[in-house]
Parts: C-alpha cells; structure tokens; sequence
C-alpha cells in the first residue's frame, strides 16, 4: 500500500519540482491566517502509514526519538507537546514520508499526535506580530530510503533558507578533533582554578593528557538570584581565567581551553541592576530560570545590542587566552521571552551573534548545548558542533542504553546541519567502555569528565593517537535504514550504528535493553551498502578475526550494556587493511592504503602501535619506509600484525 499525507482547510501545499535523487516527491505548507489564531491547529492526515519514527521534544532542550505502528501518537514524555520530525513508512518499507515543521517571522511551526490525529500547530508571535501564509512553515517529501530523503530534504531546505547550511558546507572547529576533559561530573558547580590543576595533574600521572578541556558551569561571577554581574570569575578563580589557562597549557599539554556559559548569560540572565545593565539594555521581567524551571526574575539582554553584547563578552574571555565556548540553555529561549519579548525572532538575533563571536574571538570553536529545537537549527549558519542528546548521568542506570538509541536516531536530523556531539562520559564508570564504544565511532568529540584520578588509561587510550588527537570518523554515526522503525529498547535486537572510514565501514552493536538477557543479532553486507565477494571482519572489542562472502550473516552477541565494534572491510585482490587493532575505532587509523607498481601493498598509518592487515597468502616480508624489514606474525586465518613503535604516520610496504 503507498504513502500518503494531505491538510485540513487550514492549510495550502504547493508541490516543488527538485533535482535530488533520493526525492520522489516534495511539497511545501502554507497556513492560512485561521491557523495563527490561539490554540489552532490544522489537521494532518496520513493515509497507509504502518510505522513511524519522530523526534519528539523532551524537558524544553532536547529532542528523543519515539517509535509505533499505524498514525503517528506523542507519547507522554512530550514536553512541551511538540515534534520536530516525523518520518512514517508503509508496510513493506518501500516508501517514507518525511515532515519538517519550520518557523518564519515570530512563528514557529509543530506537530502532534493526539486524540484528534496528526495536528499542525504554531507557537510564538507578539501583539502586532506579521501572519506571513506567503512562507512554508513545514516540508513534506516522500522517498525509498529515510536517510538518503532526510539528506536531500535537508539540502533542499538549506537551500530555500539562508539562515542555516548543511554541515558539510562549513567547517569543524578544531576542538573536535583533539580528545578532551570536561569539569562537570567531576566537580559540578563547585569547581575551582586548584580542583582543574588537580585534575589536570591526575591525567598527566596516569600516561594521558587532554588536549581540549571545558571549564564547565561555576566558574562566573554571579548573585545570589543566578543572575551574571560581570565578564569576570567568582572568588574560587581570584585572579581571573588568564592563571589557570597558562598553567593548563604550560604544564598540561592542553592546546584549546573552553569554558561554558548559558545563552542568555547564566540561568538567570544577565543581572538588570549590576554594572552590565548600564552598558546593554537588560530586559526584567518574570521568566522561568531553564535549569530548573523555577519562575524568577531574568535579565535578558534585549535583541538591538546583543551582538555588541556577545563581541564584547567573548573578547574578553579571549583576553583571558580562552579559546572555545560551551554555551548551554539555549533552547530555553521560549520560556524566558513570555509575555512580551518576540522569542523566534530573539533566538534568531541571538545565533547570529554567538556565531558571529565565537568565528570573530575563537576561530569557530562553539559547541551548542541544551539546542535541540529547530529554531536553533535552522539558524545554525557558521556553527557545527551540537550536543546530540541530554546528558550522561552516572547514578541514573537506565539512562546509559537509552543515551545510545537517542543519540543514534537524533543524528538522522541532526547530523545533515551539524557534527553530533554523543557527550562527554567517564572513563572509570561501570559503563565506561560501553559509551567509549559509542564515542569511538560517533563522528563527533571524544571527551570525558573524570574526577581525578578516577580513570582508566586502557579505554582512554583505545580512543586516542599518542599525540593526544581523537581517533575520528570523518563523518556521523547513523542507524541502519532498515532498523529505522525498530525501537532497540525492545525486542530482541540490538542497535546497529555504522560508519565510514575510507573503503571500511565500521559498525557499532550495542546492547540497549533494561533487562540482562543476551541478545543475539545480525546485519549483512548488503545493509551496509557494501558491493562485492568476501570481506574481511575484525570484531574491536572480542579482537577475533575472520573473513566471510558476502552472503553470510554477520552475527553478534552481547549481555546487558556491553558494545562491540564490527569493522567490514572489503578485501582487494587477497588484501584488506584493518588498521591499528589495538584501537576501538581501528579502520579509522589508517591514511591510505593500495598496491604499489612494484607489487607490494602499502598502508599509511596514522599513528604507532599494532597493525593489522588480511592477506591471503603469507607475506614474505614487511618493511617500512626507511625500508627497513620489520618483524611479523602471520596466523592461520590469515592475520597480519605488525608492531609498529610510536610515530606520526608510519608507513608499512607488505611484500609476497
């Protein structure tokens, strides 16, 4: 049975003729002047719908994915009741429709699911506000394959919305490729300049070193009300950031130093009778605070100098020798502009101006945070780096399976606008391997909050060069299109995530369920997206080796919070290059690879340590490129390792 959507009488669709492949159809919504009325909202009918997924907002911040059968339904965890995204698929899987609500002017569009049906509603406009039914305020496309659809439908919108791009036209902040420490579970609000020197002492004793490291929330100047009185620090950094970032960077290795703030300052806002009222228009007025959602006074600073704000704020950081933002709370824009203050509009005007600052004072290193909402992502024009999901929580033991399948379906917006950010974790936590595994492939920074002294070198080392850099994906982690509808946290199934490192794909299994039972699972080459006969497969963390055709399952078993990392890599010619086994995110190691016209196979490595290569037949020798012959074992099944010592970009030339 086909797919199909169509509008109440509140509604006109336009349908647009596109170029992209993955789309078969696409139409634009247009609300009629009714439909900005309060409380109104506009019919959605969807015809031959048998599952769907949606990302549904969560807590003001954040957005979860949600499965079903039949017409869409928001579950109860929806709050605010609204939905981002909604892909919907028929019974055999052979159509998707896709719906994107957008916002324009002071509104902002949603959808929900409720008794009525699939509903199309509006959020913000002030008094006077323009009611503009001459722009979209959603997009509906139809397609074979979900991702590829979100992909181009995503494109086409970037390309109808000059307020944001799609992540691959702009460029990573360099943060991300550099593995870091975040202060917060470790020492939470009650950080001090001697507790990160502390910290940072513990990393250098147990043999690694962040080379990125966030000051996160506690560091500012603020009253009692949680309201920001100046650009400057509290009395637990007495002599400003600047100290603290010289012995960071002198004595610890580390090469960008960030520290956190909230969008709107801190929780509170900007304090309206402290000295920085006297420089910018501050807004009093009744808000909730974002982090707890207590009603209190804020101080927001009003739109027209918000940009002069910004420069002014992070010039000064940059002074102290800070190099890159967290800024959080940003999606709790909403609730701080009730009652008189345009938020759309207020949202807009501020992204324009952290993103104008962060590119001006620290070279575009920002990271978004508590950002989830589409009146952020689709103003994100310069930016990259967006936290994925909430937050990894440590004494919350349900929360580190969820924290894996909310990430992985996120991703399938978010990653075409931004690089996911799967979160920090801590490395000496009972789950710290199961989220190393997540991190190892998401594409996105590899960071931690240890406190001190509580790490474990083995899995900080599986993730990272010598040289302190992050072993990196170059692109996002994404679930298999086949899996979309499946909700991992049920069923005997595992989450299946994949990524690509050159010719290799690396896929990523994890056990998301409550209960402890083994799981047994299986994809095959084919979901991968893979042509070809046999390939050669290392499993990361059972460090078992084996080659199959490509017709066989590839099968894996895993209890309660356990993760494996499954590299697929087709073999050429007798020859498959894995990369450095004795690393999580193995195939991502490798620079180049191919045969040389005097009939040797070269692999160009990124870092030192063990190598492994497929061969068919026995190498005769290994040398590097000082051509020097280097020592290796060779096993039954045709297993090549070579140990390489510590270098940057080693080269080895195998020989038959």
């Amino acid at each position: 049975m086909t797919i199909s959507v169509s509008f109440s009488k509140e509604i006109k669709t336009k349908k647009i003729n596109c170029e992209y492949a993955a789309i078969d159809s696409l139409s634009l919504v247009y609300p009629q002047k009714d439909l900005y009325k309060k409380s109104s909202t506009a019919k959605v009918t969807l015809k031959g719908s048998d599952k769907y997924m949606a990302l549904e907002r969560r807590w003001w911040f954040w957005v979860e994915p949600v499965f079903g059968d039949g017409t869409y339904v928001s579950s109860e965890r929806s709050r605010p009741h609204e939905t981002h995204v909604l892909l919907s698929t028929n019974k055999s899987q052979t159509e998707h429709i896709l719906m994107l609500p957008l916002f324009v002017g002071d509104w902002r569009a949603f959808l929900h699911g409720g008794d009525k049906g699939i509903e199309l509603g509006v959020h913000g406009g002030e008094k006077g506000s323009a009611k503009p039914t001459d722009q979209a305020i959603m997009l509906v496309s139809k397609g074979k394959d979900p991702i590829a659809l979100m992909q181009a439908s995503m494109a086409y919108l970037a390309e109808m919305m000059p307020s944001f791009r799609l992540c691959n036209e702009k460029r990573l902040p360099a943060f991300v490729d550099y593995f870091g420490w975040c202060t917060w579970n470790a020492y939470y609000q009650e950080v001090s300049e001697q507790k990160v020197l502390k910290g940072l002492q513990t990393f250098k004793d147990s043999g690694v070193q962040p080379r990125f490291m966030i000051l996160d929330d506690g560091w500012q100047d603020i009253n009692a009300a949680g309201h920001m009185n100046t650009f400057g620090t509290n009395k637990r950094f007495p002599k400003g950031l600047a100290p603290l970032i010289e012995k960071a960077k002198d004595n610890f290795n580390v090469e960008l130093f960030g520290v956190w703030h909230a969008l709107q300052g801190y929780w509170g806002g900007v304090n309206p009778r402290g000295p920085l009222a006297k420089a910018y228009n501050v807004i009093a007025k009744q808000g909730l605070k974002p982090c707890n959602m207590e009603e209190q006074e804020i101080g927001l600073v009003d739109q027209k100098d918000v940009f002069r704000f910004y420069q002014d704020f992070h010039g000064h950081l940059r002074t102290q020798g800070v190099d890159m933002v967290k800024i959080d709370s940003q999606s709790g824009m909403q609730e701080l502009c009730r009652g008189g203050v345009p938020y759309v509009s207020t949202m807009s005007a501020y992204q324009k101006a952290i993103q104008a600052s962060t590119q001006t004072h620290f070279e575009g290193n920002l990271l978004h945070c508590m950002s989830n909402t589409q009146d952020v992502a689709y103003n994100m024009s310069a930016s990259t780096a967006w936290r994925n999901s909430d937050d990894f929580y440590p004494n919350q033991p349900h929360s580190h399976s969820s924290h894996m399948v909310i990430n992985a379906y996120n991703a399938v917006w978010s990653h075409t606008f931004a690089c996911p950010d799967w979160d920090m974790f801590m490395s000496g936590h009972y789950t710290g391997a199961y989220h190393a595994a997540a991190r190892a492939i998401s594409g996105g920074p590899v960071y931690i909050s240890d406190k001190p002294g509580d790490h474990d070198p083995n899995i900080i080392k599986r993730l990272c060069l010598s040289d302190g850099r992050a072993l990196r994906s170059a692109g996002p982690a994404l679930p298999l299109s086949k899996r979309m509808y499946e909700d991992p946290k049920n069923g005997n199934q595992l989450l299946f995530v994949k990524n690509t490192n050159g010719p290799a794909v690396v896929v990523g299994a994890f056990h998301c369920q409550f209960e402890g039972k083994t799981i047994i699972d299986s994809f095959t080459v084919r979901d991968l997206g893979l042509r070809g006969k046999s390939f050669a497969l290392w499993y990361a963390r059972a460090e078992s080796f084996s080659v199959i055709p490509s017709s066989k399952n590839i099968p894996v078993s895993l209890n309660q919070l356990e993760a494996e990392l499954v590299h697929v890599v087709p073999i050429d010619n007798g020859v498959a290059a894995l990369g450095l086994i004795d690393k999580d995110n193995a195939s991502a190691a490798i620079c180049s690879q191919g045969w040389d016209i005097d009939g040797s196979y070269r692999v160009q490595l990124k870092d030192g340590g063990k190598a492994g290569v497929y061969c068919q037949r026995k190498p005769s020798r290994v040398i590097n490129d000082q051509g020097k012959s280097l020592k290796f074992t060779f096993s039954k099944d045709g297993l090549l390792v070579v140990k390489l010592s510590s270098k940057t970009e080693p080269l080895i030339a195998i020989y038959w």
